[in-house]
């Protein structure tokens, strides 16, 4: 019964692991998908009045859906969700790196026809990920392991000619590469953290790979260095026809789609990614130069229109070569997450107990809020883009800047409950946010103190429910210190929930177990709440309307 039922958690993880990562690239905020009612008709799609009711509308639904599965699935899924992204991180990132590509041709701009679109795309990949998951296999003989049928891998035959030879080798070398998550994080020039940076750099790599190409190909043709990213005018007929032979080149030179405008500062963001691959993977640029230098051979000394478009077609074609062997850097392979360093389990003996300090929490309260009013408030602000600008940096912008903020946000709030809830219950204690380091059940259930069965709760709690791997410390601290400075009702309507529970007249005045875990249930009630009212203040663009 019990290895019937894992498989049927098994996927339903694996598919709310997708609808995670298509609302986050959607920006919107994670969910419940297994609450969802009924298919809604046709008139009540049409009435939905925001992308995100229409969104809610259309997601798709899972398998074990209904309120009979509520029970089961508000159980046992959450702890089947952390089994598959410790034991098959892949099914997140394929999923994550899928989905972060297909929103790409929606140039920012997140529609009803883009929601369509994505949830399209969502479901091409899942069927993919379920026939993936549906291949998982208990093993009889050792019950408690999983067997997973390995991936098939071939490569492509080399040619007998030198050059090709060469490039076959140093593609070979580059295919079986694994950057670790310090060199993403150097990619971006140290400005995202591991997993927010694998997630830029599916981008962000791709480009930089397809820019130094381009460098070589106006090396090898004698003309000066440029910025591939820039947003080139295009040329009329008659233009094209009186332009230089340099001039026809910057014409028709292969352009990025990804400008300023569709959420790319490559200014500022191609230059360490380039410097990476340079000093680590020397053989990307080698094997353009080797190629394109061999083509030109071919070519009279004094280059002409069509030698040019000779050239052009010849970067193509290397070009594909390069991308297709590059793109196990940018979505992982197997054996890549193999070797993932693995992070040191918490030591619950190293815990000092002097961190605790236990305190009276009768103390003079403010002003009681209505918490209602105070969430409609908070949907109904708009802040600025200078404010969102400065919370991103100057090297995001666009919609990658709206999804960062979105995360950061989200990971604040979160943080925020935490800090007021330990408050409400008299302990005292700092921590650090983005260690992904944290016990388990087990080490929660044998803690000795209440003060440490507090600690570990949280811990435990915490590291699920943030993403500890997408930002850094001084990162999350400043959506925090964000919140607090222009959204202060957020700590209120959490400082006042929690106090308003310690007051209940059945409260315990002594702190124990029971209380604690009961305020870990309130929490998750509630926090839901903030995480719409966030959602709708971070749409609310109103306040823009004239801006530049």
């Amino acid at each position: 019964m019990a290895k019937s039922m894992n498989i049927h958690l098994l996927t339903e993880a694996s598919n709310v692991i997708g609808l995670t990562e298509l609302r986050l690239i959607l920006g919107f905020t994670p969910s419940v998908p297994w609450n969802h009612r009924q298919r809604q008709s046709k008139e009540e799609l049409v009435s939905s009045t925001s992308i995100k009711d229409y969104y809610e509308l259309k997601e798709p639904i899972l398998v074990l859906h209904g309120p009979e599965y509520e029970f089961l699935l508000e159980k046992h899924l959450k702890p089947a969700i952390a089994f598959i992204d410790k034991r098959f991180p892949s099914i997140r990132i394929i999923y994550r790196g899928f989905l972060a590509e297909s929103i790409r041709t929606c140039k920012g701009e997140i529609d009803r026809n883009a929601v369509d679109f994505m949830i399209e795309e969502y479901y091409r990949i899942y069927q993919r990920v379920r026939k993936a998951v549906d291949e998982v296999r208990f093993d009889n003989n050792c019950p408690s392991r999983l067997i997973v049928t390995p991936l098939a891998v071939s490569t492509a035959p080399s040619t007998d000619n030198q050059t090709a030879l060469f490039i076959d080798k140093e593609l070979a070398k580059i295919s079986t590469t694994c950057l670790s998550g310090r060199d993403h994080e150097e990619i971006t020039g140290n400005i995202l953290k591991d997993e927010m940076a694998r997630t830029f750099n599916v981008f962000l790599g791709i480009e930089a790979v397809d820019v130094i190409g381009l460098m070589e190909l106006r090396s090898i043709l004698g003309f000066s260095p440029s910025v591939p990213m820039k947003n080139f005018k295009k040329l009329s007929l008659e233009e094209l026809k009186a332009a230089t032979i340099e001039e026809y080149y910057e014409a028709k030179e292969p352009i990025s789609y990804r400008h300023n405008k569709y959420g790319w500062k490559l200014e500022k963001n191609l230059p360490p990614a380039i410097a990476f691959l340079d000093n680590r993977l020397p053989g990307i640029r080698n094997v353009y130069r080797k190629h394109l230098e061999e083509q030109i051979g071919r070519l009279p000394e004094r280059i002409d229109r069509t030698g040019l478009d000779f050239m052009i077609k010849q970067y193509h074609i290397i070009n594909s070569l390069v991308a297709k062997k590059t793109r196990v850097l940018w979505a992982e392979t197997e054996e890549c997450l193999k070797k993932r360093t693995k992070k040191d389990p918490l030591n619950v003996e190293s815990i000092d107990d002097n961190l605790f300090v236990f305190r009276n929490t009768n103390s003079t309260t403010p002003s009681p809020i209505d918490i209602n009013e105070e969430l409609s408030k908070i949907s109904a602000t708009c802040l600025p883009s200078q404010y969102y600008e400065q919370l991103s940096g100057d090297k995001l912008i666009g919609w990658y800047a709206d999804w960062y903020n979105a995360n950061l946000l989200y990971n604040a709030h979160m943080a925020i409950g935490f800090e007021e809830m330990r408050k409400a219950l008299g302990f005292d204690f700092s921590v650090e946010w983005t260690n992904g380091c944290g016990p388990n059940r087990t080490d929660v259930d044998a803690a000795p103190t209440i003060e440490k069965y507090y600690e570990l709760s949280e811990s435990w709690n915490r590291v699920s429910d943030l993403d500890t791997e997408m930002f850094f410390e001084k990162q999350l601290l400043s959506g925090i210190e964000f919140l607090d400075k222009q959204v202060p009702a957020v700590r209120k309507i959490y400082r006042q929930k929690f106090e308003e529970i310690r007051r209940r007249p059945d409260a315990k005045q002594i702190v124990d177990r029971e209380t604690i875990d009961m305020m870990f249930e309130e929490y998750y009630l509630f926090q839901g709440d903030i995480s719409n009212a966030m959602y709708s203040l971070r749409k609310n663009k109103k306040c823009w309307e004239g801006t530049s």
